[in-house]
């Protein structure tokens, strides 16, 4: 099986890996199924799935492109972050809403914590990097994946509180 392959086969059955399968793990409030089927149906995934296919089919498949697609997901997702994080805060009475803050805090300090741990350990190795070409695509997609479990798990305690979970991004 050549690189190319053997990459592009990584990405669609570790994507379908995280962002088929982890959402039923993460969700584990919804008891009606309904938040789950949104999750699963969602623009932000059904879009990158598409992004990464139509890679797969392109003669300009290359690390460089996989690296600006997660990227630009990771942008993405975090902008859905940002969006509900700041929906959810006022539904919250006052200790409920420090929780969330402090909650919120400690959970970025372990993304960007796991961040540099990774990139310390697996980058800047004296014997050079240990995930080869594929690391920085595999780094960037993690970091993504993160920020999407969390993104759903605000969302659905908004959703918990009684209200309607939508998503700013619109599919292409």
């Amino acid at each position: 099986m050549n690189k190319k392959i053997a990459v592009i086969l990584f990405i669609i059955l570790g994507g379908l890996l995280i962002f088929g399968t982890s959402a039923y793990c993460l969700l584990n409030y919804d008891m009606s199924g309904q938040f789950n089927e949104m999750i699963k149906n969602n623009p932000l995934d059904r879009d990158y799935h598409k992004e990464i296919k139509n890679l797969n089919s392109s003669k300009n498949f290359n690390t460089q492109t996989l690296v600006g697609i997660e990227s630009k997901y990771i942008k993405l997702w975090d902008t859905e972050l940002n969006s509900i994080y700041k929906k959810l805060l006022p539904k919250l009475n006052n200790e409920e809403k420090n929780l969330l803050i402090e909650s919120q805090k400690e959970w970025l300090q372990h993304h960007l914590t796991e961040q540099k741990f990774v990139n310390q350990t697996f980058y800047h190795r004296k014997s050079g990097s240990i995930f080869g070409s594929q690391g920085r695509v595999q780094t960037i997609s993690a970091s993504c994946i993160r920020i999407r479990e969390r993104t759903i798990e605000l969302m659905e305690y908004y959703q918990m509180l009684g209200n309607d979970v939508k998503f700013n991004y619109q599919s292409k």
